[in-house]
């Protein structure tokens, strides 16, 4: 398995650019992806497609892997200005700077839903690695949580635009100014943790389950652009002079002033307090002399890959944080990171990418497999207290008293069963007594 780097950098009015794949591990140049002209947080891959929003344009380009050449242009109802694929590669979701959010199905191209979701520009587009929420974040500095079980509802497709009843499943509201990043953990729906980043200089936590603010992390300048640790150990935040590392556990064994007795690394902040992250570890900024555009890591979060306004991609050792290599110099400003496993090579049973409509139509609707989903019954499963009880019924068969407990209650029934074996016995053995005297 080879896994590759794809990066691309900003376009002008007078010429298109490219985006290009190379090996994360060696450098070597793997593929190249001409006229894409990637636009920040508008770029996503799915079913070996790299898919790019272009700026300023009503317009979507498509590059299948294993071809240099543009494949498709897609002509698209509005500018957009995110764009995401869901992890099951089902839907496709568009966030335009009207604050209106398009979802497509990938299977049809049918315009399933479109509505007003927030009252300024979209900026950033999440999925839970599920699938079953959509998180949005805006200019109005609001981040919104949706079923995909609502938005693909078909009575509530009959209601698009304005006349769309669709409420969000959680609203997590705290930031001042806009979303400058947005971050769904890893993990089901009912049990992450979702990040984000904004230009009043924090970033927050927050419960999915619950919608409650776990975290506050105090910044020193305004992240530009940020990225998680697969295991939700340590943020990685981009500014202007570079980028420092922000842990999300503690471990007082490194401090000169502990006031806990517990000597166990224990998770920063928590019940919404507002914590200090200037104590991060900066990176060496020497090797990179202008600000931060992007940041991504590998594929188990051992390398970080960053991209700077001077069109620099450079890979990190997150150990040593040290650079290992230089991927690429481009000659603007580097707009998209992302790694992949995916092959560089067309598959031999590629299917054709569908044309993507611009109005929502019956036939586009019934074109699409139909699931009935009870009422209210994505909400009930995502309450916090269903989650609490799950949680006891594990540890309670994980901890040792738990097992203790399980172990008397099976010797109780081998006991019952050994005497009913007993009277069995001697049931059995006066019947052959009896066969034997006749």
């Amino acid at each position: 398995m080879i896994e590759a780097i794809l990066s691309g950098y900003e376009a002008t009015q007078e010429e298109q650019s490219n985006v290009c794949a190379h090996n994360l591990h060696n450098g070597s140049l793997l593929s190249t992806f001409r006229q894409s002209s990637p636009y920040p947080n508008a770029t996503c891959i799915s079913r070996s497609y790299l898919l790019s929003a272009q700026k300023n344009k009503p317009q979507l380009n498509i590059h299948a892997f294993g071809k240099e050449n543009l494949d498709q242009r897609i002509i698209l109802p509005e500018t957009v200005e995110c764009l995401k694929c869901s992890p099951c590669g089902s839907w496709l979701v568009a966030g335009t700077k009207s604050g209106q959010l398009y979802l497509w199905s990938m299977l049809s191209g049918a315009l399933l839903h479109f509505f007003r979701a927030h009252y300024e520009a979209l900026t950033h587009l999440d999925f839970t690695d599920d699938g079953m929420i959509l998180l949005s974040g805006s200019k109005d500095g609001e981040v919104n949580a949706w079923t995909m079980a609502s938005l693909v509802d078909k009575s509530n497709q009959n209601n698009v635009g304005v006349n769309s009843s669709i409420k969000p499943y959680r609203k997590f509201s705290g930031h001042t100014r806009d979303i400058t990043g947005l971050y769904c953990g890893k993990g089901p729906a009912v049990a992450s943790r979702v990040f984000t980043t904004s230009r009043d200089n924090t970033v927050k936590i927050w419960d999915m389950s619950s919608g409650l603010l776990l975290t506050t992390i105090a910044l020193p300048v305004s992240p530009i652009c940020f990225c998680c640790d697969p295991a939700e150990r340590v943020l990685y935040l981009g500014y202007e002079k570079g980028f420092i590392t922000v842990p999300l556990f503690v471990n007082p064994n490194t401090k000169k002033d502990t006031s806990t007795e517990n000597s166990a690394p224990y998770a920063l902040g928590g019940n919404g307090k507002i914590v200090d992250g200037v104590e991060g570890e900066p990176f060496p900024s020497v090797q990179h002399t202008s600000a931060i555009q992007v940041l991504t890591l590998s594929f188990d979060g051992s390398l970080l890959i960053s991209g700077d306004a001077e069109g620099t991609v450079l890979v990190w050792d997150v150990v040593s944080k040290q650079v290992l290599r230089k991927i690429v110099t481009f000659p603007k400003p580097v707009t998209f990171l992302q790694t992949t496993t995916e092959s560089m090579q067309l598959p031999a049973n590629l299917t054709p990418f569908p044309m993507l409509k611009r109005m929502v139509t019956e036939e586009g609707i019934l074109s699409d497999l139909s699931v009935a989903i009870e009422d209210n019954g994505v909400e009930e499963l995502m309450q916090l207290p269903d989650i609490l009880e799950v949680g006891k019924e594990i540890l309670s068969e994980s901890t040792e008293s738990g097992w203790r407990a399980k172990a008397e209650a099976l010797e109780l029934e081998l006991k019952e069963a050994r005497s009913l074996f007993l009277e069995l016995k001697q049931v059995h053995q006066g019947l052959w007594e009896k066969y034997l005297k006749m």
